[in-house]
């Protein structure tokens, strides 16, 4: 962002900014409708990601992170249980907290159960147009 203030505002935020000055008006649009996650899809078909896991960390996270062995054990994800247990509305360490506990408990059903709430979940914001554009 290169503006020091923006950055400890963004992570108190849960990594967003009211009013971002870096998104547009279709960018606005993207986010709140969850659509800037489809080319993501590309990632999944490559392989480089999974369609469900934890949200990948940056360098700086990853240091940061008591038990990231367990998080980088597993491919990151297009949805997980954090974005669909609240996303935006909860705090990173709650986020880390589900990744964890997505990481510890894997299983096939959970794995279905998170992609029929993602799904869930896109589906009202489409309906709503965003909540936050």
């Amino acid at each position: 962002m290169g503006r020091p203030e923006l950055i400890k505002q963004y992570r108190k935020n849960g990594d967003q900014l009211p009013n971002d000055p870096r998104i547009g008006g279709v960018g606005r649009f993207l986010r709140a409708t969850s659509l800037d996650e489809l080319p993501q899809l590309w990632s999944v078909f490559k392989g480089d990601i999974s369609l469900v896991g934890p949200r990948a960390l940056d360098a700086f996270e990853i240091e940061q992170y008591a038990k990231k062995n367990l998080i980088l054990s597993v491919k990151s994800g297009l949805t997980g249980l954090a974005v669909v247990s609240g996303r935006q509305g909860i705090s990173f360490d709650e986020r880390r907290k589900l990744d964890l506990y997505y990481v510890q408990n894997w299983s096939f059903w959970l794995d279905m159960t998170i992609l029929l709430k993602t799904i869930r979940v896109v589906l009202e914001r489409l309906a709503r147009r965003g909540a936050r554009y």
